[in-house]
C-alpha cells in the first residue's frame, strides 16, 4: 500500500521528467503534500519531541563530550553525522533537533552535520538501498554523506568563531514538575515557531514539484542529474521515499537522475532549511544547498554517463 503513494506523487514531481512538463497544479500539489504528511508525521512529531527534550532537559556537559567544543570541527561534524545517522529521522524531523542541540551548546559543525549528513548515512536506509538498488549506488550515497560531513566541517571552521552560541548559566537539576513545565514550554514554542512555516513551505514545494509533470527523464544523462539534484535539495520526502524514487527512475531509463535523486532527496529540503535558519544564516544555507546539489549532480552525471 505504501509503494503507490511514494511512487505516484514523487514521480510526477521532481522524478517525472524534463522535456514536456506543464505548469504547477494547485490541487495535485495539495494532494502531494497531504500524502507526504500522512507518511512522515510520526517522524516529524518525534523530531519535535526530541528537540523539546534536548532544549529543556539535556545537560550541556554530555553534549560537549559527544559532539566536542567546536575547536575540532571535523571531529564534531563526523560525530554529529553519526549521531544523526543513528536517529531514524527524515530531514524535516532532524532540523529542530539540530537547532536544539546548537542552542544547548553543541558546536556548529556537529549540529549541522546531524541534520545535513545524518539521513544519508542512516544504516537502515543504506540497507534498503542495498536491497533495492545496485550496491555501488549505496556506496555512492554513503560517500556523498561523508563528503557532506567534510563540507559542513569546512564551513564551520570559518563560521564558528562568529556564530558560536553564548554560554548560558548552568541549570541546576530540576524537580519533575518543573522539568515537565520546561518541556511543555519548549514544545509549545517549537510548534509555534516551526510548524506553520513548515506546512506552508511544504505545500509550496509540493505545488512547485508539479511543474515537471508529464515529462520524461530518459535521454538526459547530464541535464537529468542537474535538475534532479537541484529539485531534490528543495523538495521534502518521507523517510525512504528517495529510494523508491531512484528505483523507479532507474527502471524508466534515467539512471543518472536516479542517482542524483538518491543523494539529494533525503538531504535538506526547503521546509527543513527554514527551520535551520535559526542557527545558520540564510546566505550560508544557500551555499550549503548549492554544495549538496553539486555533489548529487556529480554523482548522477557519473552514473548517467557510465550507463
Amino acid at each position: 500500500m505504501m509503494r503507490p503513494v511514494l511512487a505516484g506523487p514523487l514521480l510526477t514531481g521532481p522524478a517525472a521528467g524534463l522535456a514536456s512538463g506543464g505548469g504547477p497544479d494547485l490541487l495535485s500539489g495539495a494532494e502531494r503534500a497531504a500524502g507526504y504528511l500522512a507518511l512522515a508525521w510520526p517522524l516529524l512529531l518525534a523530531g519535535l519531541l526530541v528537540a523539546a527534550a534536548v532544549d529543556a532537559l539535556a545537560p550541556r556537559a554530555p553534549i560537549a563530550r559527544l559532539l566536542g567544543d567546536g575547536r575540532r570541527p571535523y571531529r564534531s561534524a563526523l560525530a554529529g553525522a553519526l549521531l544523526g545517522a543513528a536517529a531514524p529521522l527524515c530531514a524535516g524531523g532532524a532540523a529542530p533537533v539540530a537547532v536544539a542541540l546548537r542552542r544547548r551548546g553543541a558546536p556548529l559543525a556537529g549540529a549541522v552535520a546531524f541534520w545535513a549528513a545524518g539521513p544519508l548515512l542512516n544504516p537502515a536506509a543504506l540497507a534498503l538501498c542495498l536491497a533495492v538498488l545496485p550496491w555501488p549506488w549505496a556506496l555512492a550515497r554513503a560517500g556523498a554523506g561523508l563528503l557532506v560531513v567534510l563540507l559542513v566541517a569546512g564551513y564551520a571552521r570559518r563560521a564558528a568563531p562568529e556564530a558560536r552560541a553564548e554560554e548560558p548559566a548552568r541549570r541546576p537539576p530540576a524537580p519533575p514538575a518543573l522539568a515537565a513545565r520546561r518541556f511543555g514550554r519548549s514544545l509549545a514554542r517549537l510548534v509555534r515557531t516551526t510548524v506553520p512555516d513548515y506546512l506552508l513551505l511544504l505545500l509550496a514545494v509540493a505545488i512547485a514539484g508539479t511543474w515537471l509533470d508529464g515529462a520524461s527523464w530518459a535521454g538526459h544523462p547530464l541535464a537529468g542529474p542537474l535538475v534532479a539534484a537541484a529539485a531534490g535539495t528543495l523538495l521534502a520526502v518521507p523517510w525512504g521515499g528517495e529510494i523508491a524514487t531512484a528505483a523507479a527512475l532507474s527502471a524508466s531509463g534515467a539512471p543518472g537522475a536516479a542517482a542524483a535523486a538518491l543523494v539529494a532527496l533525503p538531504v535538506l529540503g526547503l521546509p527543513a532549511l527554514a527551520a535551520v535558519r535559526a542557527i545558520v544564516p540564510p546566505r550560508h544555507l544557500a551555499l550549503l544547498t548549492a554544495a549538496v546539489a553539486a555533489t548529487a549532480a556529480a554523482a548522477g552525471a557519473t552514473v548517467g554517463l557510465a550507463a
